[in-house]
């Protein structure tokens, strides 16, 4: 009885599990002006760049992350955006979903 029940339980749980597929994202850190950074909105939806923090000061400051495979272009046109003012850095790696 008890092994029968744990058993249809477990099959169940395994029916309407997902598989959730992990990616590697790079960390990136970078500050732009405030007029830079009303021109980077785009951008940011283009590269599905999800914003982890902001702050507000002389400039704005963001870290986020951006899939590890598009973060070469996606550093290339924030420079190109902006005419090479912006200041990024690498923060490093993790894997997402």
């Amino acid at each position: 009885g008890l092994v029968h029940a744990y058993s249809a339980s477990a099959q169940g749980a395994i029916e309407e599990a997902q598989i959730i597929t992990y990616d590697l994202y790079t960390e990136v850190s970078f500050s732009v002006s405030y007029s830079d950074y009303q021109k980077l909105s785009l951008t940011f939806a283009e590269f599905e760049f999800r914003t982890e923090d902001i702050n507000y000061g002389v400039d704005v400051e963001i870290i986020g992350r951006v899939l590890s495979s598009m973060v070469d272009p996606f550093i290339h046109k924030l420079t190109e955006i902006t005419s090479g003012r912006i200041k990024s850095e690498i923060l490093g790696e993790k894997f997402d979903y």
